[in-house]
C-alpha cells in the first residue's frame, strides 16, 4: 500500500530532543492532514524517528501517539468496523499488542466524515544494549503506523504528535 494520500508530504515540526544520563525524550508533530485507505500497516508521516540506549544499559521506551482522527466509509463498509494504530519499536510491536482477531481500534468507523475526535494511545518496550555492542549506543527505530480494518474505509489523521521517552536503567 502506498503512503498517505495527502496532497503534500506532511511538514514535521518539533524534532525536539533532550537527553541526559537517565532519560531521552523525542517528539515530532504535524498539522498536515493525512488520509489512509489501505488495509496494510503504513508509517504515519512524522511518526518515524530513532532513539538510543547507551551500551551496557537497558531502556524502557514509552511512545505516546495522539491526533485528531476520523474513520469513515459508506455503508455497509462502515458497519462494525474500525481504523487501527500501533507502534513498532526497534522492529517489534510495542506492548500491549493486539493481534487479530482482537486488534486495537484507534477510531471507530462512522459514515459521518465530520465526526472527528481526539484520540490517543501508548505503547512500550524494554530493550537492552549489550556491553559488547561495537558503538557507544544502540539505535531503535520508532514507527507509528496505521491501517484500516476493512476495505472501503478512509482513515484521516490530523494534528498528530508522536512522543517517545526512554528511561535508562
Amino acid at each position: 500500500p502506498a503512503a498517505p494520500s495527502a496532497a503534500l508530504a506532511p511538514v514535521c515540526t518539533g524534532g525536539l530532543s533532550a537527553t541526559n544520563g537517565a532519560l531521552q525524550t523525542r517528539a515530532l508533530t504535524t498539522n498536515t492532514p493525512q488520509v489512509f485507505t489501505g488495509t496494510s500497516y503504513v508509517n504515519l508521516g512524522c511518526g518515524v524517528f530513532g532513539v538510543t540506549v547507551p551500551r551496557g544499559r537497558a531502556g524502557l521506551i514509552v511512545v505516546k501517539v495522539d491526533a485528531e482522527v476520523t474513520c469513515t466509509g459508506t455503508a455497509p463498509a462502515v458497519a462494525s468496523q474500525w481504523c487501527l494504530g500501533r507502534v513498532v519499536i526497534g522492529g517489534v510491536e510495542g506492548q500491549p499488542s493486539a493481534p487479530e482477531p482482537d486488534s486495537f481500534a484507534w477510531a471507530q468507523s462512522s459514515p459521518d466524515s465530520a465526526a472527528w475526535e481526539s484520540a490517543a494511545f501508548t505503547r512500550s518496550r524494554i530493550v537492552r544494549c549489550p556491553t559488547t555492542h561495537p558503538a557507544t549506543s544502540c539505535g531503535y527505530l520508532i514507527q507509528a503506523q496505521v491501517r484500516n480494518h476493512a476495505a472501503g474505509l478512509s482513515f484521516r489523521v490530523d494534528d498528530l504528535t508522536v512522543h517517545a521517552q526512554v528511561t535508562y536503567q
